[in-house]
């Protein structure tokens, strides 16, 4: 459909949390299609926490994003104080 479009501002929204839900190769889709994306949104699977608290390999999908400048959208649920603290780990 981008393809199809043709303009430079249309982009996907890669909801990572519920691709790697759904059984998508996030991976293989970032390898592939990470020049077209616009909005990232992060959660791990399973329980929605923050990124490393799951299964999804965090540290190579965002290895894979290398360059990428976009919008973050934070999907995950965290309650008390440290909600950031996975980026410095």
């Amino acid at each position: 459909m981008i393809d199809q479009v043709g303009m430079d501002n249309v982009k996907l929204l890669a909801d990572l949390y519920h691709l790697h839900r759904m059984g998508e190769d996030v991976l293989g889709l970032l390898d592939t299609q990470a020049h077209r994306i616009g909005h990232v949104q992060v959660a791990d699977d399973p329980g929605r926490g923050y990124p490393g608290s799951g299964r999804m390999p965090y540290t190579e999908i965002f290895n894979k994003l290398g360059t990428y400048e976009g919008h973050v959208g934070l999907e995950y649920r965290h309650e008390g104080p440290g909600a950031f603290d996975w980026r410095n780990g």
